[in-house]
């Protein structure tokens, strides 16, 4: 359930209150961390600051003691845009995986700051490529992974190509020998030739 959630801050001590109230208005759960003197608050500072911090929704707008910003509105809604990519995120991932995706309020921002079709985003989340395996939002939402999944549906390259496209000493020693045939097959399929020196692979 969404929730109303707030910040308090004070210029008399450093650190803040975040306090979440139900739509309903009754207080849900109050954070502190304010210090004075560099020493969290002890037990009368604590009683003190309780008293005077809104303890319902109602009073939170006739609060005159602490800076208040907002952090959390439930009846806020999602712009369409964003909307639109979330959906399209929680119903491929269930397509895929068939679970349901969790999506927390920092991935909701994630996705809220990037271009993403739903192309892409089918396209991450059936990649097999190396360095996308998490399947989360925040690595979809990495600048190099978006780059790479637009290069590969550019080309007309299939996502499902899990190794790089050029020799690296360090991926190959973490792979096991059949995918180690495998990796080198790929890249002779892009010219590469193995060169012996000394009786090393360059």
């Amino acid at each position: 359930m969404k929730r109303h959630k707030f910040e308090f801050k004070t210029s008399k001590s450093t650190g803040r209150a975040v306090m979440e109230f139900r739509e309903t208005g009754e207080l849900y759960s109050i954070s502190v961390t304010f210090k004075h003197k560099g020493k969290y608050f002890n037990k009368d500072q604590m009683k003190a600051l309780l008293s005077t911090l809104p303890i319902t929704l109602s009073e939170v707008a006739n609060n005159t003691r602490f800076k208040v910003k907002k952090l959390a509105d439930p009846k806020e809604d999602l712009d369409t845009t964003t909307a639109k990519k979330v959906a399209t995120w929680t119903k491929l991932y269930k397509n895929k995986f068939q679970v349901a995706y969790k999506m927390t309020p920092k991935e909701i921002g994630q996705l809220k700051g990037i271009q993403a079709t739903s192309e892409e985003i089918e396209a991450y989340l059936n990649s097999s490529e190396w360095n996308m395996k998490a399947k989360t939002v925040t690595e979809f939402c990495r600048g190099e992974v978006l780059n790479t999944i637009r290069r590969l549906i550019a080309q007309g390259v299939s996502t499902n190509n899990r190794f790089l496209d050029y020799y690296d000493a360090s991926f190959e020693s973490e792979l096991k020998m059949s995918e180690m045939k495998e990796y080198w097959k790929h890249l002779r399929s892009l010219g590469f030739r193995v060169v012996m020196d000394s009786g090393k692979k360059k």
